[in-house]
């Protein structure tokens, strides 16, 4: 017989009481009550809906209107627009009629038929003056309408004629009257593009001819 034997049954009895007690379900360290506790589902309870809320006044519904107002609002700013691009496009020719058109068609005025003595003491032709605006003459035109403001102040015995004088002698004539700041205006607009030969555009003349003819009316 081995000599470990005797000793064998002692630890046998040792170990017994462990096992029998994993056996039956119970634990120190973690309860099997506390294990079934944790086993069960949790179950989460919704709280209750709260109560509605009753309406103390009248409801207006205007779904039934926001297409028929939105569709009345789109058509009123279309007209609006459309209206509104109407007036620019009748100022616009409006304006256009006014203006002198260049014609390859029309007939240019020769600077030897400007006769300045002769337009300055018997008036100037106004179909020389459409002849040289159509045919794009326009500095041309500003000297006619130069020599046509000459006529009207010295038929107003506004400023003497002489053939010889200069454009500041007939600012020196004018310097009492409140006809001389718009004639020295004209008549810089005039040097410039007659004897300074600055090109002219449409709009330019357009501009100068605008104040000749305001100071021509305030002559008459």
């Amino acid at each position: 017989m081995p000599q470990f034997v005797p000793y064998l049954l002692p630890l046998l009895l040792l170990c017994l009481p462990p096992f029998a007690s994993g056996q039956s379900g119970g634990s120190p360290v973690f309860p099997a009550e506390r294990l079934a506790t944790l086993r069960q589902e949790v179950v989460f309870d919704a709280p209750p809906p709260a109560p509605a809320v009753e309406s103390t006044g009248p409801v207006i519904d205007l779904s039934a209107y926001r297409r028929p107002i939105i569709v009345g609002v789109s058509v009123g700013l279309i007209g609006g627009l459309l209206f509104l691009l109407y007036r620019i496009a009748r100022d616009l020719a409006r304006h256009r009629s006014d203006e002198p058109f260049p014609s390859s068609a029309a007939e240019a005025v020769d600077v030897t038929e400007i006769r300045e003595e002769e337009f300055v003491r018997q008036g100037l032709s106004p179909h020389l003056l459409q002849r040289a605006e159509a045919a794009g003459q326009y500095d041309v035109a500003v000297r006619l309408l130069y020599l046509d403001l000459l006529n009207r102040l010295h038929r107003a015995d506004l400023i003497v004629y002489r053939p010889h004088f200069s454009n500041r002698d007939y600012r020196q004539q004018l310097m009492d009257s409140d006809l001389y700041a718009p004639f020295t205006k004209s008549v810089r607009a005039y040097e410039r593009f007659w004897y300074g030969k600055h090109r002219i555009d449409r709009l330019s003349y357009r501009l100068t001819r605008q104040e000749f003819t305001d100071l021509t009316e305030r002559v008459r």
